[in-house]
């Protein structure tokens, strides 16, 4: 297995080596054109029958592929130069305004656009005809006045309902825009100014908790290592804090320095890629000597981001406006139209078409009579012949039987959808706060019978049914349970004389484990002299607390050592490396040099299906693979800590192959693979410490919601990355799963084998109310 694993990083290797190799030195921009281009081309081919098979994909030509687009395209075919804190200089580039507009109408086209979006509406394409026939006295019977009325209703409606939303999307744009933020400059430290008028080059002063105006590069922060939190929640719905570092060429500047620097800024050009970036940075501080420093998504900050657990940061803004990551994946707001008014569509077409086929009867009795009767009674015959009389007859019918499609109909509509959005955006029921000023928004008044067709509902786990708080509620170390561990109870087992002297070393690992390998940042409370912990991720927070109440507090990090209370005694741990946590590992490590033993020691945490399958047998193994059952079990988040001690010839070994691959990293890309199947082999043959149970407490009122959803009819889909145990109680706990229920599992490696698994358990739960559970390998 481990040949075939071996083979198969190779060829995927040389793969990514060929791919790399041909789109070397062309930008992202240049690329997704000449893609898209590609795309078009297929689609050509396809469209005159030359496809797959010999037949047409069906919608699949150029204008498809345009509306399919979820992102806006920068047309530039190469970015300027950013000049740091020289306005002058930029003013002179082609930089757009930091200004946003989302409105979808300007005072000339907001007559234009409305009527065009209305008369798409056969509806009111039908009320027009209607009206047109009227207007000739001699073609219908009904006063003109009466039907251009109705029409008029239902236009000036629409325009009133357009236009009461387009001015609320203004003042939020308004608002927006007017943000006050502090600019930093030479000559004045801080200058307020708006976010419209914030541009490009421009280095501003964002403090906690202040909403990134423009995508920025950070140049400086209050932190001493350089780092920062931002949250993106805004972006992409992820709670989970994001840690940004300051380049290496302004790392440690003094904020006097920054207010002064100087240097340019030469980066790709703008794309929708929201956390994907490329530049380098030449900086001139006021009393140093010019440096370059490669700029990456771990420098950048993007609008709609928010500054968390930091102070203060500099940035120097790099895209403004209409180029900004955000506004890029930010379509113009549309024009919508409901399931109903699609649906009443097809029902004055078919109406429409009925009495077009009962007027054409009419009309040729007529005529028929016409020709027949009229000289032998008191009325004479059409002088203009039977067409025209055909003709007149058919028409003066059609504005008759107008009634046919009531206008009362679609004045009911419109009169109702917009009471209907008015209720929405009054009930205090929907507030935050339970105030108006936090109630729901209504963006698309037309829509709002939408809600009444909902079948599915697609929901994440942590922070949208929970509430995101991390407790950490118990833990197996070497095979044991420990239930207080808030309340120090693995101190107390390293002070007994009772504990044996291998579970008093797998406690101490356990302890430095949580302490040491995770990326949180120290504060302390000016008041109290507490430690506060800040994480990207609130586990982590969680076990760094719990070490601490463990006398195994982390007290910071400075460069590449941390200084840790264990017991009484403080002390340095050296880092040596650190491999991050990323949703493709779901793991992390960190390799530390302790300074009382000189022990060289790997600490790794992370999900047990990834970490128990890279550690060796142990006395203690089955037991924590219970545990973690149990945890499971009970509901809460499990996670797997592993150690592994080094001897000083494995890690030369280890920093000397990886030093060399560095070195040739910047010369060969593709490099970073075998970085990353180092770090692989690094994390191998790991020691099982033991396992932790945090709990994610439910959101108020979880169950009775997804209740009500349920009795609605309405399916409801919870995706999670906790182990199918967990995820079973969770689902139990919050009412999405019921003992009465028939649940079924899907549990397969294989593509082929997942519809003959449904199709058994859809048989085998015929007639009654039935859940599925699938597991995402």
């Amino acid at each position: 297995e481990r040949e075939k694993e071996r083979k198969r990083r190779g060829e995927e290797r040389e793969r990514k080596v060929r791919t790399k190799e041909k789109t070397k030195g062309k930008w992202k921009m240049e690329l997704n054109q000449v893609a898209d281009q590609e795309r078009e081309l297929l689609v050509g081919i396809d469209e005159r029958g030359e496809g797959k098979r010999g037949q047409k994909r069906k919608g699949w030509n150029v204008f498809e592929r345009r509306k399919r687009r979820k992102h806006r395209v920068v047309t530039r075919l190469s970015y300027p130069k950013i000049s740091i804190s020289d306005r002058e200089a930029n003013a002179r580039e082609d930089f757009p305004s930091n200004r946003v507009v989302s409105t979808k109408y300007t005072i000339l086209n907001f007559v234009p656009k409305v009527l065009l979006q209305e008369f798409r509406r056969l509806t009111t394409l039908y009320f027009f005809l209607v009206c047109l026939i009227t207007l000739f006295p001699a073609l219908s019977p009904i006063d003109p006045v009466t039907s251009f009325a109705g029409l008029a209703f239902i236009l000036v409606t629409a325009m009133l309902r357009e236009g009461y939303e387009d001015l609320q999307r203004n003042r939020q744009d308004t608002v927006e825009n007017n943000l006050w933020y502090d600019r930093m400059t030479p000559g004045e430290a801080h200058l307020p100014t708006r976010s419209q008028e914030i541009a490009v080059g421009d280095l501003l002063y964002i403090k906690n908790d202040q909403k990134v105006p423009a995508d920025l590069v950070l140049v400086s922060t209050s932190d001493e290592h350089g780092r920062v939190y931002v949250g993106t929640s805004q972006l992409d719905g992820e709670t989970a804090l994001k840690q940004r570092r300051v380049a290496s060429t302004t790392a440690g500047l003094p904020l006097h320095d920054v207010s002064g620097l100087c240097g340019t800024i030469d980066c790709e050009i703008p794309h929708h890629e929201a956390f994907d970036f490329r530049g380098t940075m030449l900086t001139r501080p006021p009393d140093g000597a010019e440096e370059s420093a490669l700029l990456g998504a771990e420098h950048f900050l993007p609008r709609g981001s928010y500054v968390r657990n930091t102070e203060w940061i500099v940035g120097a803004v790099v895209y403004a406006g209409l180029e900004t990551k955000s506004q890029l994946n930010q379509q113009p707001a549309p024009s919508k139209s409901s399931t109903l008014d699609a649906r009443l569509d097809r029902a004055v077409l078919v109406v429409f078409l009925t009495k077009l086929f009962i007027c054409l009867v009419l009309a040729v009795n007529a005529v028929v009579w016409e020709e027949r009767f009229a000289d032998d009674q008191y009325v004479s015959a059409d002088p203009d012949g039977s067409v025209v009389y055909f003709i007149k007859v058919f028409l003066g019918y059609f504005a008759l039987l107008s009634y046919f499609i009531p206008l009362s109909l679609v004045v009911s509509l419109e009169i109702v959808k917009i009471i209907q959005a008015r209720f929405i955006e009054w009930d205090l029921e929907m507030s935050l706060s339970g105030k108006s000023e936090d109630c729901a928004v209504v963006r698309a008044s037309n829509v709002t019978d939408e809600l009444g067709t909902v079948r599915y509902v697609f929901s994440d786990k942590t922070g949208t049914l929970t509430e995101n708080k991390m407790e950490f509620a118990k833990c197996s170390v070497g095979g044991r349970v420990f239930t207080l561990t808030l309340e120090g109870q693995l101190r107390g087992e390293l002070g007994s004389e009772d504990t044996p002297a291998t579970q008093r070393a797998l406690i101490r690992d356990f302890l430095v484990n949580m302490a040491l390998n995770h990326s949180v940042i120290v504060t302390t409370d000016q008041q109290t002299g507490e430690l506060i912990y800040h994480a990207s991720s609130p586990d982590e927070a969680c076990l760094c607390f719990a070490a601490q109440e463990n006398q195994c507090a982390f007290l910071g990090r400075a460069g590449d050592a941390a200084t840790l209370r264990f017991l009484r005694d403080t002390g340095t741990v050296e880092i040596l490396h650190t491999v991050a946590f990323t949703s493709e590992r779901r793991r992390m490590s960190i390799l530390v040099r302790h300074p009382d033993d000189g022990r060289i020691v790997l600490y790794t945490k992370g999900a047990d299906s990834e970490v128990l399958a890279r550690a060796r047998d142990a006395p203690h193994g089955q037991a924590t693979r219970d545990h973690l059952l149990q945890f499971s079990q009970e509901g809460l988040r499990t996670l797997v800590l592993a150690s592994r001690t080094l001897n000083p010839s494995e890690y030369e070994a280890f920093a000397q192959r990886r030093d060399a691959l560095l070195s040739a990293l910047q010369h060969d890309p593709a490099k970073s693979l075998e970085l990353q199947d180092l770090d692989d082999e690094l994390e191998r043959n790991l020691d099982i410490l033991g396992c932790t149970g945090i709990e994610d407490k439910l959101q108020d009122e979880v169950p009775q919601s997804l209740l009500y959803l349920r009795e609605a009819g309405i399916k409801v889909w919870v995706i999670t990355g906790d182990k199918t145990e967990t995820a079973v109680n969770i689902g139990f706990s919050s009412n999405l799963l019921t003992p009465s229920m028939e649940v079924a599992f899907v549990t397969t490696d294989s593509k082929e084998t997942v519809g003959d698994q449904l199709i058994q358990n859809y048989d085998g739960a015929r007639g009654k109310e039935r859940a599925l559970v699938i597991d995402g390998k």
